[in-house]
């Protein structure tokens, strides 16, 4: 910003921050020196220093800034204000009746001041990196000379000094400092004019200005260096180095460590008993403060030998190590892992001498010595447990295991298959302690354990028997259970049944105690093999012309006459027993003796009121319940 624009600034932030500053009320001016040291330069301004002060007597009075750095010409470091009824007046702001620079370093102030309260704001000139200080003289109407203080080095090459200011009002501090160059240090100060008080010997002083020129010269000497040496415990498993070879009392000293292939770095050990501070960071992290005597200093590493594992049989198994290299002490871990169809059987100790934790485990561990260690698994083929698999009824469906004979670990596929008419339910586990992927599956899994298995497979019947009569649901369950019905009569229950539908049925039946068929008489309005084959063994016969008329439905009456002719064909005729129904008038000539035998062996019975309705429909459910009644009179 311009410096009309940074005095705007200025002002508005003295404003500011006087009320939010303490303030510090001075001594009268004329009473004594006041020093204050203020901020380095801040471009937003914020840095300044606020104070109130009494004027008693009217006079010009000098202020003066002394920075660390040089400073510009800069005149707006300094604003005094009156102080007027306890408030801050900014109307009443005093311009510097004089401005001076000194030198480059120090710039004065003039204000001519009537008695009374003021404010004094300052901050540290434009461009000052470091802080400054204030001065004020308690001097009226004079203006008090600077003087100079000059230091002088003994040897420009062994070091340089500085006084800081380098020209001071009396009464002002001074300071001195010595810089030393590599190699050298500072030895005492030497004051060749000036008359002032020095504690010689120390680095750094301080002393007050007086009212002349002073003169110091800072001697300095050859700094005293001593050696540092570095070795290894041994030069073949790597090297290590100090970035000095020699140094001075108070230098920093690093150490550096490079292991050869197949050896670590330990630690450092120093030989002498002189080295108090140092850090440990490791081989390229270490430092320390050089005493002022010589270093001894030793790199210690030691081998990483290597783990080698290897096994009986390659296909066999397979054997790890944690660590393939290792050094002496540390643990290492040993894993073994059999492959399906063979077990772990010990560790055998090759080389090295290494004692393992537990030689039959498939883990095991051991401390690594000072040397490679080689070692192997041995295995051996697994004898494996059978699976058995069983099924709750061998006429269902039936279950396979694959393989049928496992070790331990084997992964184990199980499969069922529902016979016709019937569905896969679940799988029961007897023996074996297993855990099945999915119990609910024809197709499931296990993992051996290591003993025999035996898991078994439950079907229930594929029917559905919403469509079947009450009293008839025991016994076409068991007619089913009892393969003596075909899958394409397992429905529909309550509807009429055909001739061919019971032909089926005694075909089946028969089939069931007698095996199969072999003889056939064929019809013309059919090639129903079972009508063929039931009309073979004297069951069914034509309705003339060589016709079988396969869809006609069934009566009653024929379905008694069936029966009868069923149980001859077995070899296990019906008794001979008169039909005692209330309407046996009604039954067909040809069928009256029929109706009569399984009205006495109890498979077929009347419809209620004593009647037996022979030219009625017979039904689905009742041709296949009186099938299985028949059944159960021959067994």
């Amino acid at each position: 910003m311009n410096r009309t624009k940074k005095l705007i600034a200025l002002n508005l932030a003295m404003l500011m921050l006087a009320a939010v500053f303490p303030i510090n009320a001075l001594a009268q001016i004329v009473a004594s020196r006041y020093e204050m040291r203020i901020p380095p330069w801040d471009d937003y301004m914020m840095e300044l220093m606020v104070e109130l002060f009494t004027v008693s007597q009217h006079g010009t009075y000098e202020f003066a800034i002394h920075s660390y750095d040089q400073q510009g010409d800069d005149n707006d470091a300094l604003r005094i204000f009156r102080h007027i009824n306890g408030e801050y007046d900014f109307s009443g702001m005093v311009s510097p009746s004089q401005v001076r620079q000194q030198n480059s370093f120090t710039r004065v102030f003039a204000f001519e001041l009537e008695p009374g309260e003021y404010h004094l704001a300052a901050r540290s000139p434009y461009g000052t990196s470091s802080s400054s200080v204030l001065m004020l003289w308690p001097h009226v109407n004079e203006s008090i000379p600077l003087r100079t203080t000059t230091a002088v080095s003994s040897n420009n090459n062994f070091g340089s000094v500085r006084a800081w200011p380098a020209t001071a009002k009396p009464d002002m501090e001074v300071w001195l400092l010595p810089y030393p160059e590599d190699g050298y240090t500072f030895s005492h100060w030497e004051v060749t004019s000036g008359n002032i008080n020095l504690n010689v010997s120390d680095w750094a002083q301080t002393f007050i200005m007086p009212n002349n020129d002073v003169s110091v010269r800072a001697v300095f000497a050859v700094q005293a260096v001593s050696q540092v040496s570095v070795s290894v415990n041994n030069s073949a498993w790597g090297r290590a180095f100090s970035d000095v070879s020699s140094a001075a009392e108070g230098w920093i000293v690093s150490l550096e460590a490079s292991p050869n292939p197949g050896y670590r770095f330990v630690d450092w050990e120093f030989l002498t008993n002189n080295v108090r501070e140092w850090n440990w960071g490791g081989q390229s992290g270490t430092y320390f403060r050089m005493p002022n005597s010589d270093v001894l200093v030793r790199a210690l590493f030691e081998p990483i030998a290597s783990v080698t594992t290897s096994v009986n049989n390659t296909a066999w198994g397979t054997a790890s190590a944690n660590h393939s290299n290792a050094a002496q002490g540390t643990s290492v871990t040993l894993t073994a892992s059999p492959s399906a169809g063979y077990r772990f059987v010990r560790w055998e100790v090759i080389s090295g001498g290494a004692t393992l934790s537990n030689v039959n485990s498939q883990t095991a561990t051991f401390t690594m010595p000072n040397n490679a260690v080689s070692v192997r698994a041995v295995f051996e083929a697994a004898a494996g447990n059978a699976i058995t698999t069983s099924v709750n009824n061998t006429a269902w469906g039936t279950a396979s295991a694959n393989p049928s004979n496992a070790v331990q670990g084997t992964a184990v596929s199980l499969t069922a298959s529902p016979g016709a008419g019937f569905r896969f339910d679940r799988w029961e586990v007897l023996s074996g302690g297993v855990t099945l992927s999915n119990v609910n599956s024809q197709s499931a899994t296990f993992t051996m354990p290591n003993n025999a298995v035996s898991v078994r497979a439950h079907f229930i019947l594929n029917v559905d028997f919403e469509s079947a009569s009450a009293w008839a649901l025991e016994g076409l369950s068991r007619a089913i259970q009892s393969n003596l019905v075909p899958q394409s009569l397992q429905s529909h229950f309550t509807q009429n049944t055909t001739r061919a539908e019971f032909a089926h049925l005694a075909v089946m039946l028969y089939e069931n105690k007698m095996g199969t068929i072999h003889g056939r008489i064929s019809f013309i309005d059919t090639n129903d093999v079972n009508v063929e084959k039931a009309a073979a063994i004297g069951v069914v016969n034509g309705v003339g012309d060589n016709k079988f008329d396969p869809d006609d439905t069934l009566t009653r009456e024929q379905a008694a006459t069936m029966l009868a002719r069923l149980a001859v064909a077995v070899g296990q005729p019906l008794h001979a027993r008169q039909s005692t129904f209330a309407d046996n008038e009604d039954i067909s000539y040809w069928a009256f003796d029929a109706v009569g035998q399984v009205q006495g062996a109890g498979i077929m019975e009347g419809i209620g009121s004593n009647t037996f309705a022979p030219q009625d429909q017979y039904t689905r459910e009742q041709s296949i319940v009186t099938t299985l009644r028949l059944f159960d009179y021959m067994s």
